[in-house]
């Protein structure tokens, strides 16, 4: 009776404190918002306790004992569109994965080529816009004649055609994420 007793006594001081912290009288508006009504069976289930109040965290996770079993409704086939060798798995069926997160690494002779390609093709551009620039200077100083200089940018302008082609083959080359 004690244990019942003192939760009581506690809640029903609870709930009469903000009534006279606002200077209203009980009867002005009744709320139940702070008053828990417990059996003596729910008490004796709860096993609840008292103890001094103390500063500390709150947890909102409690653990449970349980079993996860995967949904058909929720089991997805992956498809890639590329010919290539599974190097790596990183996950088995079962585990948990998350939107963008890797599931394989394949190695592929498609996107290999593609991504050479394009390194290439970077590497030509970056020397023909150096090149360009250089060309454009001495072409504004009358040092370059406009005939090289149209040549330059010519070929300048080719070499950013072969980037962007390079640039659009690897990207269709490589799987969707």
């Amino acid at each position: 009776m004690v244990r019942i007793w003192l939760p009581a006594a506690v809640l029903v001081l609870g709930a009469a404190f903000p009534l006279a912290a606002r200077d209203e009288s009980p009867g002005a508006e009744k709320h139940d918002e702070f008053v828990v009504n417990l059996s003596e069976k729910q008490v004796d289930a709860g096993k609840f306790a008292i103890s001094e109040v103390q500063g500390g965290m709150l947890g909102k996770r409690i653990a449970v004992p349980g079993s996860i079993v995967p949904s058909g409704d929720h089991i997805a086939r992956v498809a890639v569109r590329l010919l290539g060798t599974v190097a790596e798995l990183r996950k088995r069926l079962g585990d948990t994965v998350r939107a963008g997160e890797v599931v394989a690494v394949i190695e592929s002779r498609e996107v290999a080529d593609a991504k050479s390609e394009y390194l290439a093709a970077r590497l030509v551009f970056d020397l023909q816009q150096t090149l360009f620039n250089r060309s454009t200077k001495l072409f504004e100083s009358k040092f370059l004649s406009e005939n090289d200089f149209l040549r330059a940018r010519t070929t300048f302008e080719d070499a950013r055609v072969k980037i962007e082609i390079a640039r659009q083959k690897l990207l269709r080359a490589q799987p969707d994420c």
